[in-house]
């Protein structure tokens, strides 16, 4: 997905602009890695787009989507995020909100997916990104 998302950063929308990427990009996963059904990455508009930022080209498939307010939790990792390691980032993060959240009324709304925010360039070995989950 980030490919289609890439070309349309370098002019493949109807007008031909050319966006700033910015950072982080967001990769939301679905927690059944069988279907891309809620799959997405997504990244932020620049200022100079954010009233009415370019339509994609229509083979591209992709979606504008305004963000809503919410709020969320964030937990930093070095690495990358890989099969391997990310259900162990994932139960850090659980654990750490229970023990913050712990008889309060805060409650996670969305345990379907998380998503990767990614700062750093692919080359970058060390701090990739940060694990989010809306609560």
């Amino acid at each position: 997905m980030f490919c289609r998302l890439y070309q349309y950063i370098h002019g493949a929308n109807l007008n031909s602009s050319k966006l700033a990427i910015t950072a982080p990009i967001l990769t939301r996963i679905p927690s059944s890695v069988s279907s891309e059904v809620g799959y997405s990455v997504r990244m932020y508009v620049s200022p100079h787009f954010q009233g009415k930022p370019p339509q994609s080209n229509p083979e591209l498939k992709l979606q504008l989507d305004k963000w809503k307010t919410q709020c969320i939790a964030v937990r930093k990792f070095n690495g990358y995020a890989k099969d391997d390691n990310i259900n162990k980032e994932i139960e850090a993060l659980v654990t750490s909100l229970n023990k913050h959240l712990d008889g309060t009324s805060t409650m996670m709304q969305d345990t379907s997916s998380y998503t990767i925010a990614q700062y750093n360039a692919s080359f970058h070995n060390t701090e990739r990104g940060s694990l989010c989950l809306n609560l």
